[in-house]
Formats: structure tokens, C-alpha cells, sequence
């Protein structure tokens, strides 16, 4: 009978599968999760290291120059540690291995005939000289027979797993010295001893020497000693020099760094003292240098308009600045002191100079107050240019804030017996060009045309605490100025008469 095939019936399980899946899905997660690890160690290690970085930032630059050297001298210190001081060793243990070979070779000779006349007594005295040559690190020597005995015998120290068996002597060549085994404690050399019998060498016995190794060693430790003491006095001597040559230097540091806050808040009274000539001496100069160019600018802003500082920052990126004009409205203000010429011929220069500084200034302030530019002194006058909306009256302002503060100036001054000037003002509103006056090496950006012209013929005309304004300038006063119709003035250069409006003030 065929005997029918069973089939699992559906859902039944297979070990051996369900097994093998289970170990490749251990194999998984565990190489998985291993991966996340490794991954968490680096991001922590770089997450310390940049962390470490941000706080020796914050170190003084004398902490860091000490780090710095301390670090190269450790540097230094491991290179001879590792290069040097393993090739003095190897050289220290080729000469110790020559020394071994010559004394060994030496007591083969030596005991040859011995061991053929079994004469125990003379090897004895020859192993006794070789001790007492005061070999460095001989710990023991002997002589080990073809039968295992050993003269001197076995003091009962045992040497597990360090040497082969005793009977065993065929691994020895001729002439060889021969390292079977270096161990933490000791060094391990054998010899043998042959002799010729009808051309044939015959071995006898083996020599065998042992070594400990610290003391075969001690030069290397007493120079890794050296090496230690010599670099633990250089990292005191350089720590001492740094501490003063970084004193020196963080302090001319912390000169120019409180040089430049000076400055920066506005004191350009500043010198640096330059203390040395390296590269930081240098810096000092350039410092001074430019302190002394920033103290010059100001004063030279001093003598330009503030319309002449933008042009100039305007262009700044230009090879040459711009000779053409523009056109646009302004308006003008002119302010003139009035009989200054007696005055001037009836005091010393510099007290006349003193007296028209107070006057120009007290001007000069109030039109920058009303959004004004002064655009030039001319002696004893003063011109103020508006723009912009509200112009006409930003102006008009001015001006009747001038004359304010002028009287109130004059009656202080009255009052000390000191000496009052009064002045003259003439405002004019129109179309005017700005631009660069003048020559290639010598230039005034101003404003020009007859809109300026009226002006300045206008302020001429005014009377001392006078302010007078042409027909176009009073169309645009308001409330609460009015305006008061005078007699049309002839200005010189037109043929019809130009009629005024004179602003009064209280």
C-alpha cells in the first residue's frame, strides 16, 4: 500500500524556522540599537568638545598663552617619550644581547672540557666568575646537562612555561644567542655547548642566563625620570615667563581696548601709549594715527556744511564728485549783523572774533533747531537753507527765534555792560540750484540763483530786529504770524521794485 503524504494542517508552527527568523531579528535590533549608541556617543562627544571650545573662549589670553605652551611642552615631552626613549632601548637591549653572546660564547669554551671530564667543581668556578662580573641584571646563571640536571642545581625557583624542556637541546644552533621569551619580570638566554667528535658536533649541555628585567631597564627609567623632572622644570619656567610676557602684552591689549571705548563714546583725546616696536607697538601707532585723523575730521566737519557731509558721504564711492547741479525749491534765510564795521574798528581782533562767535553759534544752533542747514558763514552773516514741507514757516520760525533770543541776549548783556550787536533778517522762498562751486582742488557745495540773490539782497535791507520777506514768501505765513506791507524796495540788478512784507513779533 502507498502510504499516504500528511501535510501540516494550515497554522501549524515550524520550530526551526520561527527559530532562525527570531535569531536574524535578535541580530537586528541588536546591530540597530547598537548603531543609535554609537550615534548618541559621537553627537555627546562633539556636543563636549564644542562646549569645551566655548568655555576656554571665554579663558584671558594669559590663561591661553599658558595652555597653549603647556600643551606643546607635553607634546614634546610624549615625542621622546615614544621615539626616542624606545630607540635608546633598543639600542640598550642590542648591547646588553652583544655582551650576553660574548659572555656565553666565552663560558662554552671555557667549560667544554669540563663536562667531558665530568669535572662539576671548575664549571662551578667558571658560572661563580660570571656572577661576580657584576653583569647588569644577572639574576642567575647555569648549565643544563642532556640528562635535565642543572649545575649549580635548581635552587627549586620555578620558571613556568618559560623554557624548553632540558632534554630538549636540538632547537639550540651553533653560535646563536637566542631570546626564547620576554615576560614582565625577566629576560631568558641559552647557549650551547658543542664539541667535535670525528667531524660530527655533539651537544653536551646548554648555557643558560637569566635576566631581570627592571634592572636591565634602569637606564631607560632613569631617563624617563630625567625626561619627567627636566620637563616639569621647563613647564615652571615657561609658566613663570609666559606670566610676565603675557602681563606685558594683555596690557597694551587692554590700553587700545580702553582706548577704543573712549572713543567710541565720543573722547578723541586719546593716546596709547606705544611700548613696544613688534606688531602690537604697531597697532598702537595706527591707533594714535587714527584717533588723530578722527580728531582732525571733526574739526574739519566743523568748517563744512552739513549739505556738503552728505554730498560727500553720497559719492563717497565715486572717484570724483559731481559738478552738475540740481534743481529744486527752498527756502532761504540770511542773517546779518548790522553796523558791525564800527564795532570792529572800536575793539581788538580777538574780542571781535569772541563777540561774533557768540552771535553766529546762537544763530547757527536755532536754524538747525527749525530743520535747517547752515550753508556758510560770510563774516559776520550767516545763511540757512529749509527744504522740504512746512519749509517757508520752518524758516519763519527760525528767524523769529532768533530775533528773540537775541534781544533776550542783548538785554543780559546790556545789563553787564558788555557789548549788544543786533542784526538784519531776509527770507526768500523759490526754485534754486544745488551743486559743487568752484575749482577741481577747491569746491563749496551750496545753492545758487536769484531765488538766493532776493535773500541776501532782502537782509541787507532789514533793519536791526527787522525780518523781511518778499510777496511770494507771504503767501504761504500762517497763523499765528501776519505779515505788515511796506514800501517796495529797488534791489540792485532789477527794474521793477520788489515788494516786502515785514514779519512783526512780540
Amino acid at each position: 500500500m502507498t502510504r499516504p503524504i500528511q501535510s501540516s494542517p494550515p497554522g501549524a508552527e515550524v520550530p526551526e524556522a520561527n527559530h532562525t527568523i527570531s535569531r536574524k531579528q535578535s541580530s537586528a535590533a541588536f546591530f540597530k540599537r547598537l548603531d543609535y549608541d554609537l550615534r548618541a556617543i559621537r553627537l555627546r562627544l562633539a556636543a563636549i568638545f564644542f562646549g569645551l571650545m566655548q568655555y576656554i573662549r571665554k579663558f584671558s589670553i594669559r590663561l591661553k598663552l599658558n595652555l597653549i605652551l603647556i600643551s606643546m611642552v607635553l607634546v614634546v615631552t610624549l615625542i621622546m617619550s615614544i621615539f626616542v626613549l624606545q630607540h635608546e632601548r633598543k639600542l640598550l637591549l642590542d648591547r646588553h644581547k652583544l655582551l650576553c653572546q660574548l659572555s656565553l660564547t666565552n663560558l662554552s669554551n671555557s667549560i667544554a672540557g669540563h663536562l667531558l671530564d665530568n669535572d662539576r667543581a671548575e664549571i662551578l668556578e667558571a658560572i661563580f666568575r660570571i656572577e661576580n662580573l657584576n653583569f647588569s641584571g644577572l639574576a642567575s646563571a647555569r648549565v643544563i646537562l642532556r640528562n635535565g640536571e642543572s649545575i649549580p642545581p635548581n635552587s627549586g625557583i620555578s620558571y613556568p612555561n618559560q623554557s624548553k624542556p632540558a632534554s630538549d637541546l636540538t632547537w639550540l644552533n651553533q653560535l646563536t644567542v637566542m631570546e626564547l621569551k620576554t615576560t614582565d619580570r625577566e629576560f631568558q638566554y641559552y647557549y650551547p655547548v658543542r664539541v667535535m667528535r670525528q667531524g660530527t658536533p655533539v651537544q653536551l649541555a646548554a648555557i643558560e642566563f637569566r635576566f631581570i628585567k627592571a634592572q636591565v631597564l634602569r637606564p631607560i627609567a632613569e631617563a624617563q625620570q630625567v625626561i619627567l623632572l627636566v620637563t616639569i622644570l621647563i613647564i615652571l619656567l615657561s609658566f613663570i615667563g609666559i606670566y610676565f610676557l603675557s602681563d606685558k602684552l594683555v596690557l597694551q591689549i587692554r590700553q587700545l581696548s580702553i582706548g577704543a571705548k573712549r572713543v567710541a563714546g565720543g573722547n578723541l583725546n586719546v593716546q596709547v601709549p606705544v611700548t613696544s616696536t613688534d606688531e602690537l607697538g604697531e597697532l598702537s601707532l595706527e591707533f594714535n594715527a587714527m584717533v588723530q585723523g578722527l580728531r582732525e575730521k571733526l574739526q574739519m566737519q566743523k568748517f563744512v556744511s552739513k549739505s556738503t557731509m552728505q554730498m560727500i558721504k553720497q559719492y563717497s564711492h565715486d572717484s570724483e564728485l559731481p559738478r552738475n547741479g540740481n534743481k529744486s525749491f527752498i527756502s532761504v534765510l540770511f542773517s546779518d549783523v548790522r553796523d558791525f564795521s564800527s564795532t570792529a574798528e572800536a575793539y581788538p581782533p580777538e574780542e571781535v572774533v569772541q563777540l561774533v562767535n557768540i552771535y553766529l553759534d546762537l544763530q547757527a544752533c536755532l536754524i538747525e533747531q527749525h530743520n535747517g542747514i547752515v550753508d556758510k558763514f560770510v563774516g559776520d552773516q550767516v545763511m540757512g537753507v529749509f527744504e522740504g514741507q512746512q519749509q517757508e514757516m520752518n524758516a519763519l520760525n527760525a528767524s523769529v527765534a532768533i530775533q528773540k533770543t537775541i534781544r533776550e541776549l542783548n538785554r543780559k548783556r546790556a545789563s553787564q555792560g558788555k557789548v549788544t550787536l543786533e542784526v538784519g533778517i531776509g527770507l526768500n522762498n523759490g526754485y534754486a540750484v544745488h551743486g559743487n562751486i568752484g575749482s577741481h582742488e577747491r569746491m563749496d557745495y551750496t545753492v545758487v540763483g536769484s531765488t538766493v540773490n532776493l535773500g541776501s539782497h532782502l537782509c541787507n535791507k532789514a533793519k536791526p530786529r527787522q525780518i523781511l520777506i518778499p510777496v511770494n514768501f507771504a503767501q504761504k505765513v500762517k497763523a499765528p504770524f501776519i505779515t505788515r506791507k511796506m514800501d517796495p524796495i529797488t534791489i540792485k540788478g532789477r527794474k521793477i521794485p520788489v515788494s516786502v512784507f515785514e514779519i512783526p513779533y512780540s
